[in-house]
């Protein structure tokens, strides 16, 4: 679907049902709605701590960012992206962030209280 659609948000609704990836939402896409639910889909996991987590020192996202970086296109890029979906505070961070991003993958299913191991 990814060379189809041409279009990285598709990455937020291709969930394989782990921690470590976006959430699957409620409803079906359909023409209709599959521009709201894809913007959904990618808010939802950038402000979340299973898909980003920024401060100044530091920023780790989930794994699915690393493993799909070429759609990206850079690392610079990819933060310009996640910064444009992330809340405000978020997004203020990532914009000054120059460091290395850290990835990580939480593979355990049906546990939405879980956070990364530190």
């Amino acid at each position: 679907m990814r060379p189809i659609w041409q279009d990285r948000k598709v990455l937020f609704a291709l969930s394989c049902g782990a921690l470590g990836c976006p959430n699957i939402q409620p409803q079906a896409y359909t023409s209709a709605n599959s521009k709201q639910l894809l913007n959904r889909s990618v808010r939802e996991f950038i402000n979340h701590p299973r898909g980003l987590v920024v401060d100044r020192q530091s920023l780790q996202a989930s794994k699915l960012f690393d493993w799909y970086a070429e759609d990206f296109g850079s690392q610079k890029k990819m933060i310009k992206f996640f910064a444009h979906y992330a809340e405000d505070n978020k997004a203020l961070y990532l914009l000054g962030f120059k460091g290395t991003i850290a990835y990580g993958y939480d593979s355990r299913i049906n546990a939405p209280e879980a956070q990364w191991p530190s």
